[in-house]
Parts: structure tokens; sequence; C-alpha cells
């Protein structure tokens, strides 16, 4: 009986060597090739001090690692927001980051942002809070799509 391949065609000799050659412990293993476009973006910034628009349009955000350089609580906050921030919007969501400390996550599935991807940081956790953190306290970099 011949193997098929998953188009139908028949598997050649060649195929055959291929699948043997990845497969040398009896697991299945693909080939990883190097993608040289697509994939996710990142945001980074070292002084995250004034709000920010980071996609002008729908994306997800599937993670981001976060560092507070101050002594006391600093917090991020996200904005479902085609435009940049500001403290009469409602943050998405708001994530707190301890003083000397930071947050890391990433996430299989991105979190939706129907509209866009905003950003700012502040002293106080309240959503209108209008306190700026000082130079390069706030420290981000989000992966997002």
């Amino acid at each position: 009986m011949a193997l098929r391949n998953a188009f139908g065609e028949l598997a050649t000799d060649e195929t055959l060597k291929e699948v043997k050659a990845v497969q040398t412990d009896g697991s299945q293993k693909t080939k990883v090739v190097p993608a040289t476009c697509g994939g996710l973006s990142v945001y980074r910034n070292i002084n995250l001090h004034t709000a920010v628009k980071i996609k002008g349009s729908h994306g997800q955000v599937y993670g981001w690692f976060l560092f507070n350089n101050a002594s006391a609580v600093r917090y991020v906050k996200l904005y479902n927001k085609a435009s940049t921030p500001t403290s009469s919007d409602s943050p998405k969501m708001t994530i707190p980051l301890p003083a000397g400390g930071g947050a890391n996550v990433n996430f299989t599935s991105g979190i939706t942002f129907s509209n866009g991807i905003g950003i700012r940081a502040t002293t106080g956790a309240g959503d209108g809070n209008t306190g700026t953190p000082a130079a390069n306290e706030v420290i981000v970099n989000i992966i997002y799509y």
C-alpha cells in the first residue's frame, strides 16, 4: 500500500527521507523555518510618562514585560481606543506595578482591543488619575498584533 500525503499525493522516496530525518526519536516533529515578516509586534518604551497610541486600529495584546523603577507603586493602564488616551477615558485594564518590581505575562490567545490599543502610566490607581511618573520610572514592552 502506498503512502499518501495530506493532499492525497503519493509520498516519494525524497519526502520519506525528510520525515525520517526529523523523526529521529520517534516523535512527530515539524521543521521550523524562521519568518522574515508577519508575527507579533513589540511596543517598547523605557520612559512611559505620557499617554501613547500603540495601534490605531483593532488588535490583540499577547503579553507584556513591565517594570517600575520608582520607590512607590505605579499603574500601567491599557485602553481600547484608536487615538491617544486621556485621563477622562476608562481603561480596559489597570496593572499595578510594585515599587522596584514588575509584571510579566504572555497569553496564547490575545486580549482583544476592538478599536485600538492605547497606554498610559500614572502614580494613582483611579481611572482619572493625572499623576505622572518621573523620567525612566516605568518601562514597558507590550507584545501585540
